[in-house]
């Protein structure tokens, strides 16, 4: 799962995903859903909004189930989730380089002294 802090840091050179606005209405805690993001002083998991608009893009119909939340809820979910698939992106391709660092080592390592012959 992907923390908030986490992306913020991820983020904090990149001015195309500067804003973070998400952060003052989507929230994590370990006590509260089981520390899935939801939207601050709701249950309402970000996923359930995503879920929803997903299915259903009728957002007249999705304030009427849920009139509490607003449309800055659920531009922040949005964001939320646009920030950790990019978090996810850039870790993987981190852990990509990584891997291909290592082998390289490995490589080096392997090759017989005075090269090949």
């Amino acid at each position: 799962m992907v923390n908030p802090a986490d992306i913020e840091d991820l983020f904090a050179d990149d001015d195309e995903f500067a804003y973070l606005g998400y952060r003052e209405r989507i929230v994590q805690d370990p006590a509260v859903m089981v520390g899935k993001p939801i939207v601050r002083g709701t249950r309402i998991p970000v996923e359930l909004i995503l879920g929803w608009l997903s299915g259903n893009m009728d957002l007249e119909e999705f304030f009427a189930a849920y009139p509490h939340l607003t449309l800055a809820d659920v531009q922040a979910a949005i964001a939320f989730a646009r920030d950790a698939v990019r978090a996810d992106y850039l870790q993987s391709q981190h852990q990509s380089q990584q891997r291909k660092d290592a082998l390289a080592a490995l490589d080096l390592r392997a090759a017989p002294e005075g090269g090949e012959g």
